[in-house]
């Protein structure tokens, strides 16, 4: 038996992964939780003083989760979240820093593919 099976809270289920950034995307349903995800990578961005001027394209784009549209926007903002993992790995040098800013960066990676992946299914 292996320490996830031993562990209470542990929950087996068809994703192989217990990843913070995984696991947080599945609290991702509604346009108010993706926005107060990204509110967390604003606050980061303001504290490191980063010029990042994709980043308020990011937020129209994530107020529109609940519209069918989204899914047109959707890969966008995944370029977006993805410009800016490399931006912030060019120019932070706190790593510590660097892979707390990612847990919400790829937390909304996931939730919005699986977001396309709920649209291709209905």
């Amino acid at each position: 038996m292996n320490q996830a099976t031993k562990n209470p809270f542990y929950s087996q289920s068809d994703y192989d992964s217990n990843c913070l950034d995984f696991q947080l995307s599945f609290l991702i349903r509604t346009a108010e939780d993706a926005q107060r995800i990204a509110a967390c990578i604003y606050e980061f961005v303001q504290d490191c003083e980063t010029e990042l001027h994709e980043l308020s394209k990011l937020e129209p784009i994530l107020a529109r989760w609940n519209d069918p549209c989204f899914s047109s926007r959707a890969p966008q903002a995944e370029e977006i979240l993805e410009r800016l993992d490399e931006i912030l790995t060019d120019t932070v040098d706190d790593f510590p820093a660097l892979e707390k800013i990612r847990i919400p960066i790829y937390a909304l990676q996931f939730a919005i593919q699986r977001r396309l992946t709920s649209d291709s299914v209905t």
